[in-house]
């Protein structure tokens, strides 16, 4: 990373100049400005650019008498940009010539690549000649409609701003991002472009940029393959999103498993997980199977890291967070809940993990996305805040958790659009308006809760999280033992702080399966640790040279591997918790120990 400072952008005469910093990298050049949107949000700059080089036709370098230098740029779509630089000359020629070089070798990406991948954009169609555009791509609401809070007359006129806005900005990989940006988001994404924007916002655009390709290749390879996670996401496919007609139909279905399937492929150490389906059916909705694809990707590992995991710890931290909040902007509801012990996560949990798809219409639920992909996970919090505010007084009369549910869940029912069609334009506008004063106070009611503000939140409740989660796993683990073998809880616990330890520091080395299992690398860490016998310094300390010592290397080597393979069991190429624990039942606390005894006089201990 290369940065200069300051610098300002754009150096155009009668466009307002924003000073800040550029930074570079091997493949993007970007632009961060100083100045904030507003003082209510100070951790969201007022204009932002994310460039990759390969979308950079010309740059040059510009020193004349009324700068000390500045750097002018052309982009893919004939937009020019100049900036002022006014660091040391040194480190403005030490950026340039890198920037040169990291230019050059991405000619090959402009000339191979950016044309027909920029071709799948919608965008381009709305600024370019249709006949040129032939290949945009879509999502399921081409075909069986979009779930829109906004009429088709609303949507064109959102469109016509979101093309003038592109005329003067760029657009896909090379948006500048203005301050109406924000507000354009705010207000609504018109339908044909809200998957373009989900994957600019988020960056998953250049995840497919990067990756053509990719996608259908990871399907071919393991067309055949098979793992738990694939039964997994069978299971839960007619559960999403039903009141889509896509999803009663095979095609929807077919594509919904594709891209779950092609994603437990890509990250096995996470496979499939609760409430992915669910997100991926919406994303589906305009987005194709591979936009959605590395749009999950980027939810999965950047926007939400550890919600969808088989502990969820993310999630359970964010519900922690998020119980700070209302302790802090609501505090009696806290002291409420607190005195009646009633769960705030029981409402909440289910809100973050699937994004608010599942609690609220589509319509708005889809307007939360926008939102969310725009400026990441702070806007979650923000909108349980107001929900939670705009109920404050039948929250602190509530006496249990099922009580809490009720007037949650009548909220979002009163957003749930008419069925009678004599009044559905006028409750339309009522529900709309529930939605927008919603959305209004969250931004004004709750402008300090900003994104520093909630990884700092994060920091200081994460150990906190990290031991709770572990303890459920463990007692989680504990419990799905069939046999144990003769052993005490005490010692099955020891044996699985054993399992799990040995497990833990040879991880590079296991395979990534739903049940933990340990390979012989793995299995030999544990006796090591549990034993003195399997420890080869301290055997080597009888070798009298080095051939003796190979000699003792060589034999336990081999011991290990015939005791490896005898915990094994038949099915499975590893040894699992439930194999260690019956194994050694059987060495501890059966024949085997005689028969060790006699012919081994070989003491396993446990300590």
């Amino acid at each position: 990373m290369f940065d200069l400072e300051p610098a300002s952008f754009p150096e155009t005469l009668g466009r307002t100049r924003y000073p800040g910093r550029l930074y570079q990298s091997q493949n993007f050049l970007a632009f961060e400005s100083f100045d904030k949107v507003s003082a209510n949000e100070h951790d969201r700059p007022q204009c932002t650019f994310i460039l990759p080089l390969y979308t950079i036709t010309r740059f040059e370098r510009i020193n004349n008498n009324t700068y000390k230098s500045a750097l002018s740029f052309k982009t893919w779509h004939k937009m020019t940009h100049v900036l002022k630089v006014e660091a040391e000359k040194t480190a403005c020629e030490q950026f340039c010539d890198t920037l040169k070089h990291g230019l050059q070798t991405n000619v090959s990406k402009m000339k191979g690549s950016l044309r027909p991948f920029l071709m799948t954009c919608k965008s381009e169609e709305l600024l370019d000649d249709p006949i040129h555009v032939k290949n945009v791509i879509g999502g399921l609401g081409l075909q069986y409609g979009y779930h829109s809070d906004s009429t088709e007359v609303k949507d064109q006129k959102k469109l016509t701003i979101w093309k003038n806005y592109f005329n003067d900005n760029g657009r896909n990989l090379t948006l500048v991002r203005q301050p109406i940006f924000a507000k354009m988001i705010r207000a609504g994404i018109p339908n044909c472009l809200r998957g373009e924007i989900y994957e600019m916002c988020s960056g998953s655009i250049y995840l497919r940029f990067a990756n053509q390709g990719v996608y259908e290749q990871i399907l071919t390879t393991h067309k055949d393959d098979t793992s738990p996670a694939l039964d997994d996401i069978e299971k839960d496919l007619h559960r999403s999103l039903p009141e889509y007609p896509a999803y009663q139909a095979p095609d929807g279905i077919d594509r919904l498993r594709r891209v779950l399937t092609a994603y437990s492929w890509k990250n096995p150490e996470i496979g499939y997980c609760q409430a992915m389906n669910i997100v991926t059916s919406s994303l589906l909705i305009y987005m194709s199977e591979e936009q959605a694809f590395w749009t999950l990707n980027s939810l999965v590992d950047q926007l939400c890291p550890g919600y969808y995991s088989s502990s969820m710890y993310g999630v359970l931290l964010d519900q922690v967070v998020l119980e700070e909040l209302v302790k802090k902007y609501i505090p009696k509801v806290t002291e409420h809940f607190q005195r009646k012990e009633i769960q705030l996560s029981v409402a909440c949990l289910p809100w973050f993990l699937t994004l608010f798809i599942n609690s609220m219409p589509l319509p708005f639920a889809f307007r939360i996305l926008d939102c969310f992909f725009m400026e990441g996970p702070k806007v979650l919090f923000q909108i349980a805040l107001a929900i939670l505010k705009r109920h404050e007084k039948e929250l602190v009369n509530v006496e249990d958790d099922s009580e809490l549910l009720v007037v949650v869940k009548a909220f979002f029912s009163s957003l749930n659009l008419p069925v009678d069609d004599a009044t559905k334009e006028q409750d339309d506008a009522n529900k709309l308006e529930i939605f927008n004063s919603l959305m209004k106070s969250a931004y004004s009611d709750f402008p300090k809760v900003t994104s520093y503000k909630i990884n700092q939140l994060r920091k200081q409740n994460e150990l906190k999280i990290i031991g709770g989660v572990e303890s459920f796993t463990k007692r989680n683990a504990l419990r799905n033992i069939k046999n144990n073998a003769n052993f005490s809880s005490d010692e099955v616990s020891l044996i699985y702080d054993y399992f799990f330890g040995a497990l833990y520091y040879a991880k590079d080395h296991q395979d990534k399966s739903s049940v933990p299992e340990m390979d012989l690398t793995a299995f030999t860490r544990m006796l090591e640790n549990m034993t003195t016998w399997a420890k080869l310094n301290d055997n080597s300390s009888t070798a009298t040279n080095d051939e003796d010592l190979m000699v003792v290397k060589e034999v336990l080597q081999a011991f290990m591997q015939r005791l490896f393979d005898y915990f094994c069991s038949e099915s499975k190429p590893g040894v699992t918790l439930q194999d260690a624990v019956s194994k050694l039942g059987e060495i501890l606390r059966g024949v085997c120990l005689c028969l060790v005894y006699k012919r081994c006089s070989l003491l396993i201990t446990l300590r």
